[in-house]
């Protein structure tokens, strides 16, 4: 995909059809993003139907009419609604197949946001739905009617008792955060780092949140690979030496290896298959 590119803030206080199909002949979607890999769609700046152009620019959704002589660009939604300079880091965009409905995913203030919206009436368009996890925004895929979200959410190891939102990730529907459960944390026998890779799936017909597993103890994600089946991450293994320069002892590191882990994910729910070391 072609999207651009702060963590421990509390969220603010959730959706379409997106069939996530490469097919150009399905009505009203045409694609236009370079996809890697045949059934699952990356996400954009750029999306269109055969009526509409979409861009999302820095902190709004905007669209150009096929229809029309006029060059206008016009407003369709607004990421964030504030009367100060906004700050939006990565951001991206899917449509459904019927171009109907656009999914809009975006970092801002130390979460991420996925907001679904009707756009059949682009100078109308509705809130179908929203999704917020603490983090910042890695990679996103859409295969089939999942959306798979890869975020990364740094801890705070001086957090007092009642700041649990500043040392583990949370989400939120639109009903109340929830942290990631204990029994979705993947974690070392000794931990030391607070932060935590995250793998998030939702299924966009209805905004349902599929599952979330969240890898702790600087796991650092170096590459994301999505196929019609799993998720793959990997891992670089190191180890630091001294080197002595100039009669000078340094410390070095050097990666000696990676750690590859699949996440099923085709049965509707994020599942570890294991890992490898190579």
């Amino acid at each position: 995909g072609n999207g651009t590119n702060d963590d421990g803030a509390m969220p603010p206080s959730a959706g379409g059809s997106l069939e996530g199909d490469t097919n150009e002949a399905a009505p009203g979607y045409v694609e236009v993003t370079d996809n890697q890999v045949a059934g699952v769609i990356e996400g954009d700046l750029f999306k269109r139907t055969d009526k509409y152009i979409f861009y999302l620019a820095h902190n709004q959704l905007t669209y150009f009419s096929l229809d029309s002589d006029s060059q206008t660009i016009h407003h369709c939604y607004t990421l964030v609604e504030s009367d100060k300079a906004i700050k939006i880091h990565q951001r991206e965009l899917y449509l459904s197949a019927d171009g109907k409905t656009a999914t809009v995913i975006f970092s801002y203030d130390g979460y991420v946001k996925v907001v679904s919206l009707d756009v059949s009436d682009p100078a109308n368009a509705q809130k179908l739905g929203e999704f917020t996890i603490s983090g910042r925004q890695i990679n996103t895929r859409l295969s089939g009617d999942k959306l798979l979200l890869n975020t990364r959410f740094e801890g705070t190891r001086d957090a007092k008792e009642d700041e649990l939102y500043k040392y583990i990730p949370y989400y939120d529907m639109g009903n109340g955060a929830e942290y990631v459960p204990a029994g979705c944390i993947i974690a070392p026998d000794e931990i030391s780092s607070q932060t935590y890779n995250t793998e998030t799936m939702l299924d966009v017909n209805d905004f349902a949140h599929l599952g979330t597993l969240s890898y702790l103890d600087n796991f650092l994600n170096l590459g994301w690979y999505v196929s019609e089946n799993s998720i793959y991450m990997w891992n670089p293994i190191s180890i630091t030496t001294d080197k002595v320069t100039d009669g000078s002892s340094v410390k070095w590191m050097r990666y000696t290896g990676a750690e590859i882990v699949r996440i099923e994910y085709k049965n509707g729910t994020l599942l570890e298959k294991g890992s490898v070391t190579v």
